[in-house]
């Protein structure tokens, strides 16, 4: 060994071989504190790359998890409404057929028009009731409601415009399900099912004679009774059909999304799944193996630190030449 004072090579070596030691063994701390492998990208550029894109699109996804549960708030809104309005509908037909009867009295028939005109209204009401986040979704866009069809509704505001610029147009909803410009249902329309919508703004008339004094009002009494032409009842009770088919084809076009807002929810909680897995293999640390290595390098840091002492005290040898 060479007594050398001005450069003691040893020690440059040992202490370059202890702060190399105490780095890894802070690195692997680091790794076993935040239970990560890939910290930022000097660990690793590639991986953390690949783990950043990851991350984006499952931060992406969860948003479209959280939209496709929104949506399918909208149709279920939507679907009690229409169901809602069907129940109606029987109940009229119902009435309709009793008052057709021969035993039904001309003052029988005016209390059942009185309770036609009532579901009627709940007809209305519930179409222009049923909304959602403020979103009119059985009525037209500034539609036409009320007992006889054309009364206008102030003050409707769906958040967006009609596409054609009708004032009958029904709003049409974008729904989000994805992470891209593709996962969208777009177009989603339902049913305007307001009296006007289902065919049944021709009897309101006659339903508002049916408040009046006058039993023999012919418009009322013919539209509950056969009358010598073949009887106004049998047009009513037909239109009643036609509504109702309306209605059943418009709750089943609302189930037929739903249905597909079911799968879609499955497969976006799937993807999340399987990406998180993924991210997981990319960045999570093997905490048996980092605790393994922490220890490793803290003994050899400790180790080069006391050979470092020893090589710094070996540097004092030399002066024992000048005694």
């Amino acid at each position: 060994m060479n007594s050398q004072i001005y450069s003691n090579l040893d020690s440059v070596r040992n202490y370059n071989i202890f702060n190399q030691n105490r780095t890894n063994a802070s690195n692997a701390m680091t790794r076993a504190t935040t239970g990560l492998k890939v910290n930022s990208a000097k660990d690793s550029p590639a991986q953390w790359a690949i783990s950043e894109r990851m991350r984006e699109r499952i931060n992406s996804l969860n948003q479209a998890s959280q939209n496709v549960q929104n949506d399918n708030a909208l149709m279920k809104t939507a679907e009690g409404g229409v169901t809602s309005i069907i129940d109606v509908l029987n109940q009229i037909k119902a009435n309709v057929l009793e008052a057709k009867d021969a035993t039904t009295s001309d003052a029988d028939r005016k209390t059942i028009a009185n309770e036609i005109k009532s579901l009627f209204d709940q007809i209305t009401y519930t179409a222009t009731s049923t909304r959602y986040n403020g979103k009119y979704l059985l009525t037209p866009i500034g539609g036409k409601g009320g007992a006889d069809g054309t009364t206008e509704l102030k003050g409707i505001d769906n958040g967006a415009a009609s596409t054609d610029g009708a004032i009958n147009s029904m709003l049409k909803f974008h729904f989000q399900i994805g992470d891209d410009t593709n996962g969208v249902i777009k177009d989603v329309q339902f049913q305007n099912m307001t009296l006007k919508g289902l065919g049944l703004t021709n009897y309101t008339d006659a339903l508002k004679a049916a408040t009046g004094s006058d039993l023999t009002a012919s418009g009322t009494l013919a539209l509950l009774r056969v009358d010598s032409t073949g009887g106004s009842a049998d047009n009513f009770i037909d239109a009643l059909d036609e509504a109702l088919t309306t209605a059943i084809n418009a709750a089943t076009d609302i189930g037929s999304y739903e249905n597909r807002l079911g799968y879609t929810a499955d497969n976006v909680a799937t993807q999340i799944e399987n990406l998180e897995a993924s991210d997981s293999t990319i960045r999570s640390s093997d905490m048996a193996k980092e605790i393994t290595e922490y220890m490793k390098w803290s003994v050899l840091s400790q180790a080069s630190q006391y050979m470092l002492a020893q090589s710094n005290q070996n540097a004092f040898s030399a002066l024992n030449l000048l005694q």
